[in-house]
């Protein structure tokens, strides 16, 4: 009985040792993208929040843009910034951000490496065409 006590720890030792040190690392570095392909990942729901923002509150979207902020034990969080005119020319300004991700589960060593380098890299937002 006491052989297969042994197997069994062996087994599951070997078993994480694989998952760990194979599987997760490689599924980590697929996921891993550039600082831009990264807020890329945002595009779609930036534009329906515009679009719906133009539509429900008739403003006009002028000009945005989206910040990757470098936060505290290798995390990071994205601020949006929209600015907006309402149809008396009144500036109209809407922020929101996004839950906290950890660095080096989505960017690359190249774009984690600026990042920690400038605390935060913007990007702007472009006008979405009408879906």
């Amino acid at each position: 009985m006491n052989k297969n006590n042994d197997f069994d720890t062996e087994f599951e030792q070997f078993v994480e040792n694989v998952i760990t040190q194979k599987i997760l690392p490689s599924l980590i570095a697929h996921n891993q993208k550039s600082a831009f392909d990264f807020m890329s990942c945002f595009s779609k729901s930036t534009d329906k929040f515009i679009l719906q923002a133009e539509r429900d509150e008739n403003l006009n979207f002028i000009t945005g843009h989206a910040t990757l902020n470098y936060l505290e034990d290798n995390t990071m969080q994205v601020s949006f910034d929209f600015y907006f005119q309402n149809s008396q020319g009144a500036w109209i300004n809407k922020k929101s951000s996004t839950s906290v991700f950890n660095v080096d589960e989505h960017l690359n060593a190249q774009a984690k490496l600026a990042l920690i380098e400038n605390k935060s890299l913007k990007f702007d937002i472009d006008k979405p065409t009408e879906q």
